[in-house]
């Protein structure tokens, strides 16, 4: 009973093993050689720093290259501050709808 059962499962085992090989070689055949995935859409600057409630002088500042920044969160609010630089105020992309509600919650605000 016992030999039956080891048998059953080595040949339930190499057929799992079979038709997983054929299955990566028709994935193989195809997708040789192609990219599945788009690509995402460009967004301008304006876009991204809607998206983070951000003003798009203040995005072109974080963008610029500069030696050290600081990000610290104060009252629940996060603050994205360059050295030498006011601090920024960073929206997340969960308070779009507010920003969207009061356009001027989500602008440059110095501490």
């Amino acid at each position: 009973m016992a030999i039956h059962t080891v048998e059953g499962l080595f040949l339930a085992g190499i057929l799992i093993l079979l038709v997983l090989s054929g299955w990566q070689y028709y994935n193989g055949f195809l997708y040789h050689g192609r990219d599945r995935r788009k690509a995402f859409k460009r967004q301008s600057l304006k876009e991204v720093a809607r998206l983070y409630g951000m003003k798009e002088q203040d995005m072109e500042m974080l963008q610029s290259p500069f030696q050290w920044a600081d990000v610290f969160c104060r009252d629940g609010i996060y603050y994205y501050q360059p050295e030498g630089k006011e601090p920024v105020r960073i929206g997340m992309l969960s308070d779009e709808k507010n920003s969207l509600q009061n356009p001027q919650a989500k602008v440059h605000q110095p501490l």
